[in-house]
């Protein structure tokens, strides 16, 4: 009996599942050895392995378009103040955005992999600023300063200077913005005068488009679809009535 006891209270789970693109391999994590550890599944043989060398928590894994490279996000002690490090295929690892007394959230990687998008509270404990990091150079851009609480969601497919931003407006309501890290230029997805909850952000891969879940014209989501260059328009492709 006690050996069937010790064999369900040490089983271990798998989550944060994500897919290395076109390696038929994906990394999840698990609290095996008592802090959450990224492991990697090899979908080739089966193996399944530690997936870099990492002292505390990890908190997120991020790979590149390509699964060249990946970006493991980890804290320190549980404070929860992620930072960012960088693997690629060979198994290299570096330290990549590292400022231990501040959060960075990632917001992704640009089509081209040539650079990353976060946001961070360096400025401010309570603001959070946008910020891109160049791969090749290591030079930092704040690009978007907010008073307030603001994260990157994505890259806009095949463009290297649109991104998409959440800022939280109440505790439930938010609003999107495609921003133009140039030109600091937003603009916003969906009616301009309407309160809602904006989630679940998905690009188009054949056109310039995207795709949302928004409760902005009733008190249930539906999933919209609109164009990058007219974001403010959202037409409605699915929705149920009673719920989400």
């Amino acid at each position: 009996m006690e050996n069937r006891l010790e064999h369900f209270l040490n089983v271990f789970t798998g989550f944060n599942s994500a897919a290395i693109p076109g390696k038929n391999k994906f990394t999840f994590l698990s609290k095996k050895t008592g802090l959450p550890q990224v492991y990697l599944w090899d979908g080739n043989n089966g193996d399944i392995k530690p997936f870099g060398k990492f002292e505390d928590r990890i908190l997120s894994v991020f790979h590149s378009p390509s699964g060249k490279s990946s970006i493991v996000g980890m804290d320190t002690q549980g404070n929860e103040k992620q930072q960012f490090y960088l693997i690629d295929e060979d198994g290299n690892q570096e330290e990549l955005v590292v400022s231990p007394e501040y959060f960075h959230n990632f917001g992704g990687w640009s089509t081209d992999e040539s650079k990353i998008v976060y946001s961070s509270n360096r400025r401010h404990s309570g603001c959070f600023d946008i910020f891109t990091l160049d791969l090749a150079t290591r030079e930092e851009k704040a690009v978007f300063e907010y008073d307030g609480n603001c994260n990157p969601i994505c890259w806009v497919a095949n463009s290297d200077n649109e991104v998409i931003i959440s800022i939280q407006k109440t505790n439930i309501d938010n609003a999107l913005y495609i921003l133009n890290i140039d030109t600091g230029e937003k603009s916003k997805i969906g009616p301009a005068d309407v309160s809602a909850r904006y989630k679940s952000v998905v690009l188009s891969k054949q056109e310039r488009a995207s795709f949302v879940l928004s409760d902005f014209e009733n008190d249930t989501m539906a999933i919209y679809k609109y164009k990058i260059d007219q974001p403010e328009i959202l037409e409605k492709l699915v929705d149920e009535p009673k719920w989400d």
